[in-house]
């Protein structure tokens, strides 16, 4: 609990220090029946990128802080962004999160909270269904370093971060600190690990490798399961796996 409320307070001092936090005067609060339905969907403990315990929800406490309520909602679903009030030291203090596929049931795959621009995860261990080249949607971008090395394409685009290995054929969509996209291109060496498939696979090959239930289709996210899509936009030229389904 100590290494949390540390992780917590840490946090609190940075973003007040880039002007992200600050003391609400009036806002948009939401209903009673969103405040306890969100309560519910957070509980449990949210973990950094070495599986570290950083964010614990118990009951309508954060880190042993009392939560006030969610404000300021966006999106919708099972993605939404949100200020969170905490009571701190006799006063109220808002920290921004945003979550991605944010369920009820916890054991489904790529559940993310995003505080100060890093990515935390709903599990210890990362959870993921395909992969390349070693790269998994979710990983950390400092894990991707540590395997590839540093890129020779690096650019970023407004909030997307792309890397590039341009050798390999692969490129690396980065979003909060976390891989969120992965493409592969013809002239490279790149595949899919699990389905052993290259972007100049045809569609019936990705169709019958992951047990789609209608067949690939071009320019359209289709569904690998575990909240993984890959979309073939261009294709034989390329492939992306994808977190994101639109």
């Amino acid at each position: 609990m100590k290494r949390i409320k540390s992780c917590l307070c840490t946090l609190v001092s940075l973003v007040i220090f880039f002007g992200i936090m600050t003391t609400v005067f009036a806002e948009n609060a939401m209903t009673t029946e969103f405040f306890m339905r969100t309560l519910n969907r957070l509980q449990g403990t949210w973990y950094d990128a070495n599986g570290n315990p950083a964010f614990r929800f118990n009951g309508n406490l954060l880190n042993g802080y009392k939560i006030i309520g969610f404000y300021d909602a966006v999106g919708g679903g099972s993605d939404f962004g949100v200020k969170i009030r905490l009571l701190m030291n006799g006063g109220y203090r808002d920290l921004d999160a945003g979550f991605a596929s944010l369920r009820e049931d916890r054991n489904t795959y790529h559940q993310y909270m995003t505080v100060n621009y890093k990515t935390y995860r709903r599990t210890q261990q990362p959870q993921y269904y395909e992969s390349v080249g070693g790269v998994y949607l979710g990983m950390p971008i400092e894990n991707v370093y540590a395997l590839y090395g540093q890129p020779d394409v690096d650019q970023t685009d407004r909030y997307i971060h792309h890397v590039g290995y341009s050798k390999l054929g692969l490129m690396l969509d980065i979003r909060n600190s976390i891989v969120t996209q992965i493409t592969i291109y013809t002239y490279g060496d790149r595949r899919f690990d699990k389905s052993g498939l290259s972007a100049a696979s045809s569609l019936y090959e990705f169709t019958n490798a992951y047990g789609m239930q209608r067949e690939a289709g071009i320019d359209r996210a289709n569904s690998i399961g575990y909240n993984e899509y890959i979309w073939i936009k261009d294709y034989p030229k390329s492939a992306t796996l994808s977190l994101y389904w639109n």
